[in-house]
C-alpha cells in the first residue's frame, strides 16, 4: 500500500468554495482521494470529555451517497475531513478438526488506516455553496483562526444601543451609542490581533483582554516577574500561575496601565569613559556636482 504525499499547508489558508446540491449537499471533497479511501466528514467542537479533546458530529452521506449533508454547523464551526484506506483482511485460517474446541478467540477486524485529514472553519454560506477556509495543521488551528475571524468581525462592525440600557460598568447608554461585543467563548490558545491602535489578547482563562497597543508595548518591556508582582499588589489571587508573558502584558495593561514604563521618552546615553573608537572627526561636506576637485 503506497501511502499519499504529506500535503503542504499554508500559514495562511485560503477560502475554498464547495459546491451544494439543491442546497443541502456538499458535492466536493477538498483533496484527492486515494483509490479505495472512504471519506468522512464532521463539525468539530471543543469537548473535554473526550480523549481527543474534541466532540464530533459527523456528516450524512448524500443522495446516492455522494458528498455529504453538513450537520449541526454554524459560521466559525471547525470541519474536518478525513480519507481512511482499509486495511488489507487477515490470511483465512486453514480448516482444522471441526469438532475441536477453538483455544484461543477469534482476531478482530482489521481496523481501517487514516491516510488524509483536512481542517478548516466555516466563513460564510450562500445558496449554491459554503465557503471554508483551510487547511490548517490541527482542529486547534483552525478554531483558534476561527475565534479570531470572528473577533475581528465584531470589532469592524460592534451594534448600536437602540434604547437606554445597561453599560458595562453599570452606566446608562444612550440610543444609538456604539457598544463593545466580544465573543462569550474564550479562545483556545492565546491570541493577539489589533485594530485602529487597540490590541485584544486572548486567553483560555481570562477571555478577551482588550488593551491601548501602547500600553501593551510598554508592559511587554517589563518582565513577567515585574508584571506579576504589579498585578498580585492591585489584584490579589487573580492570576492563576501559569499566565504567559503576553497574557500578563495584556492584564497589566489593563489594570495597571500607570506604573508601567514609558516607552515615548527617550532614554539617556550616558558613556563612562572615552569611546573605544576614539574621538569623531568632522567630516568634510561632498562636493557639488560638477566641481573640479
Amino acid at each position: 500500500m503506497t501511502t499519499p504525499p504529506r500535503r503542504t499547508v499554508p500559514d495562511n489558508p485560503p477560502l475554498k468554495a464547495f459546491r451544494l446540491l439543491a442546497g443541502a449537499t456538499v458535492i466536493d471533497v477538498p483533496f484527492q482521494v486515494p483509490r479505495g479511501a472512504v471519506v468522512r466528514a464532521a463539525t468539530l467542537w471543543p469537548d473535554p470529555t473526550q480523549p481527543t479533546g474534541w466532540g464530533a458530529y459527523p456528516w450524512e452521506s448524500g443522495p446516492g451517497r455522494r458528498g455529504f449533508t453538513p450537520a449541526e454547523i454554524d459560521l466559525g464551526d471547525v470541519v474536518g475531513f478525513a480519507a481512511d484506506l482499509p486495511a488489507a483482511p487477515p490470511a483465512p485460517i486453514a480448516p482444522g478438526n471441526p469438532y475441536q474446541r477453538p483455544t484461543a478467540p477469534a482476531p478482530a477486524p482489521p481496523a481501517s488506516t487514516t491516510v488524509m485529514t483536512w481542517y478548516g472553519y466555516l466563513h460564510a454560506v450562500d445558496p449554491d455553496r459554503i465557503i471554508l477556509r483551510g487547511p490548517y495543521h490541527r482542529p486547534e488551528d483552525a478554531y483558534t483562526a476561527a475565534q479570531q475571524a470572528l473577533h475581528a468581525q465584531l470589532r469592524a462592525a460592534p451594534p448600536q444601543v437602540d434604547g437606554p440600557r445597561r453599560g458595562r460598568d453599570g452606566t446608562r447608554l444612550a440610543g444609538g451609542e456604539t457598544v463593545p461585543v466580544e465573543l462569550a467563548q474564550p479562545p483556545a490558545s492565546v491570541t493577539i490581533t489589533y485594530h485602529d491602535g487597540q490590541a485584544t489578547v486572548g486567553d483560555p482563562r481570562h477571555g478577551w483582554i482588550h488593551v491601548d497597543a501602547e500600553d501593551l508595548g510598554a508592559a511587554l518591556a517589563h518582565t513577567p516577574a515585574e508584571l506579576t508582582a504589579l498585578l498580585d499588589a492591585r489584584m490579589p489571587g487573580h492570576l492563576g500561575g501559569t499566565e504567559a508573558r503576553l497574557t500578563l502584558a495584556a492584564l497589566a495593561a489593563r489594570h495597571v496601565p500607570d506604573q508601567l514604563a514609558d516607552l515615548t521618552e527617550p532614554t539617556p546615553v550616558v558613556v563612562a569613559g572615552p569611546s573605544p573608537l576614539g574621538p569623531s572627526q568632522p567630516h568634510a561636506a561632498p562636493p557639488a556636482p560638477g566641481m573640479d576637485l
